[in-house]
């Protein structure tokens, strides 16, 4: 988490941020969404973009080569969540292996500094454990270590 990120806002209502992805052709408008699940304390993470038209999308390919300042933001964006809400767990996953993959990738990379604070759990379909990298994780949950 040491990469450089973008800067964010917090909405005030809603478990809602959101930041601007900028390079030399376009800037393009990010927001994460946690969303109530229906299980105690666990909330999704949605990362979408927001098109011009105003609706938000998850399936749009952004392609502003900024993809590590991207995850950057979003990990920091995590922290901040749990900051403000320790007793909250977010689960996400990637709509699609791909940006599953790239998630695991992420946090590998991030992992030994995330165990510092976090507990990061992989999961393989309802089976979970601690995040190892290298594993073929379909989800992940992240909550603050007790």
């Amino acid at each position: 988490m040491n990469e450089p990120h973008y800067p964010f806002e917090a909405s005030p209502n809603e478990f809602r941020y959101e930041f601007e992805s900028v390079s030399e052709e376009r800037i393009v408008r990010k927001v994460v969404v946690f969303q109530e699940t229906g299980l105690l304390n666990l909330y999704n993470l949605a990362l979408l973009d927001i098109l011009e038209t105003g609706e938000e999308s998850d399936s749009t390919i952004t392609d502003n080569r900024d993809l590590r300042i991207v995850m950057a933001t979003v990990m920091r964006i995590v922290e901040d969540f749990l900051q403000r809400y320790p007793l909250y767990r977010i689960y996400f996953t990637g709509n699609d292996e791909r940006k599953t993959r790239l998630y695991r990738i992420v946090i590998g990379r991030e992992i030994l500094q995330l165990r510092d604070k976090f507990e990061v759990l992989g999961r393989i379909g309802m089976n979970a454990e601690p995040f190892e990298p290298n594993r073929n994780y379909t989800s992940f949950v992240i909550s603050t270590k007790n």
